[in-house]
């Protein structure tokens, strides 16, 4: 398989698109080339792997580099400066399918995380900062769900991960993170069905991750929360993870080191078909509908108004607030709830979702959509 294509932009120049896929007739061995050439390599997204597929396990190594440029503004001095981050490293892979429910999946990278600041305003003002370190990871999955039209109409799934960094020298990241997700899908005859997820994670250690809560996956009119990720350090950038969907909140609306996540869903059937008359529209077909409640919290990062940082703000349900005389009630968990349409369009698994937030006094008036490409859980 080959592809390529080519531009120029006022904005980075020269810029190149190249896929190469190469494999023998019955794809034991494979090799990949994917690049996305701006201006420089190290401007560049680019992977370079082999894959290995012939017996029962299969493997792959990859090298990889992938790079973000954007402007920043300084709030106090207004000066303007360009950053880019860029993450590259080698990553080997190895799978073994115990049987035909079960499989473990080991990963192991050597990564560096660069950050590059070049002062605008200043001429010849420019830092560098890079950390690279070892991230291993294994996961066990299990899956007896009964495939359906989009997602499962019976069984369950689960799949248990533990990951981290040693900190072999002082300069290595060091920190343990452990995840979990559970399913379970009820059928109610031959169309209709119950999901339930289960999802929660912890990580601990001198540089541990950060997990945060709010929105959905591959949300396409996205909305951040007035919440800052903390980057004390250039790695909580690379290491934040969601814990999606929490529908009715924004992207990082809270976080924290441990978080805790409930969904469940009723699926059912809406259109069988929706034929274009007068307006020349694309025709659409099997439009589901869904009612969803989604549940979650985070906690135990380190207080930002702590100059230290040092401390963690333990979960609370419910947390009181003194300001000026006005006493607030707000707390770390979440609450929200509404109902969604799902379709294929243009060979797309599209997604529609409105969804109404819980907060101290009731749930809010003024819902939040959202438009996503995916499948559900």
């Amino acid at each position: 398989i080959s592809y390529s294509g080519a531009g120029i932009s006022t904005g980075y120049g020269v810029n190149g698109l190249y896929q190469l896929e190469l494999s023998d007739l019955l794809g034991d061995h494979v090799f990949t080339v994917a690049t996305n050439l701006v201006f420089d390599l190290r401007n560049s997204n680019y992977v370079i792997g082999y894959g290995y597929y012939k017996n029962r396990w299969n493997a792959n190594l990859n090298y990889y580099h992938s790079a973000v440029t954007f402007f920043s503004v300084n709030n106090t001095t207004g000066s303007l400066s360009q950053v880019r981050f860029r993450t590259y490293g080698l990553n080997g892979s190895y799978s073994y399918p115990i049987d035909k429910f079960t499989r473990i999946d080991l990963n192991t990278s050597v990564l560096t995380v660069s950050q590059d600041v070049n002062d605008l305003d200043v001429i010849g003002r420019f830092e560098n900062e890079a950390t690279t370190f070892l991230y291993p990871s294994a996961t066990i999955t299990k899956d007896r769900s009964k495939p359906g039209f989009l997602t499962p109409s019976g069984g369950r799934r689960y799949a248990l991960s533990i990951s981290g960094s040693p900190s072999i020298t002082k300069n290595m990241l060091g920190f343990v993170s452990a995840t979990g997700d559970f399913r379970q899908y009820v059928s109610l005859g031959s169309v209709y069905s119950l999901a339930f997820r289960l999802s929660g994670g912890a990580s601990t250690g001198k540089d541990a991750q950060t997990f945060f809560l709010g929105g959905v996956q591959n949300w396409i009119n996205y909305r951040w929360d007035n919440n800052s990720i903390p980057d004390y350090q250039l790695s909580d950038i690379i290491f934040t993870q969601p814990a999606l969907p929490m529908r009715g909140f924004n992207y990082n609306t809270i976080y924290g080191k441990y978080y805790g996540l409930a969904n469940a869903e009723f699926r059912f059937p809406l259109v069988a078909a929706l034929l274009p008359g007068p307006i020349p529209l694309l025709p659409l077909y099997n439009i589901t509908g869904i009612a969803f409640v989604d549940a979650g919290t985070a906690w135990g990062i380190a207080d930002p108004m702590n100059p230290n940082r040092t401390g963690e703000l333990d979960l609370k349900l419910v947390r009181t607030t003194n300001q000026n005389g006005f006493v607030t009630r707000e707390g770390d968990f979440l609450l929200g709830t509404g109902f969604g349409l799902r379709t294929i369009f243009l060979g797309f698994p599209v997604k529609y979702d409105v969804a109404w937030a819980r907060e101290r006094d009731g749930f809010v008036r003024k819902p939040i959509h959202y438009f996503s490409i995916g499948l559900d859980f």
